[in-house]
């Protein structure tokens, strides 16, 4: 999460990071400590993703190459996608489909949490930025809904 921002993950966290920091800190809403702390080879993470049972996944893919999951109540990461650079956007689907919106890539990746594989898909955009119907400039969020639109 760049520059320090705090953005609402769930109703219940809240984070808040730094590109000069590689921990990510966690906030229960309305509360003035943190409740867990994140750390672990984060360089530069840019956004961070929290499903509704708890998992959290965050961008490291500036240095790393990676998008990594804390399980919750652990306190090791594991792979969740291999990426190319950093990703703009974040979000895990109702089918557990993580997606990744790559700075510069003009595109969205997607990869099943529940295979094994480390194969991301394109799931919208052609990799050249343009303004049509099938072609992104530079996606900076993710959202879909429970019709996986």
């Amino acid at each position: 999460m760049n520059n320090s921002q705090s953005v609402s993950l769930t109703t219940t966290v809240r984070g808040i990071s730094s590109t000069t920091a590689p921990y990510l800190n966690l906030w229960r809403k309305g509360s003035s400590q943190p409740t867990r702390n994140i750390s672990g080879n984060l360089n530069n993470p840019y956004t961070v993703f929290v499903t509704s049972n708890g998992d959290i996944y965050v961008d490291n893919g500036y240095a790393n190459s990676r998008v990594d999951k804390w399980a919750l109540n652990t306190t090791n990461s594991t792979v969740a996608m291999n990426v190319r650079s950093s990703c703009c956007g974040l979000f895990v689907d109702i089918n557990n489909n993580l997606y990744c919106s790559p700075i510069n890539y003009h595109q969205v990746n997607t990869k099943s949490l529940d295979s094994n594989s480390n194969i991301w898909t394109i799931a919208a955009g052609t990799g050249c930025a343009g303004s049509t119907s099938n072609t992104l400039h530079d996606p900076r969020g993710i959202f879909v809904d429970t019709d996986l639109n």
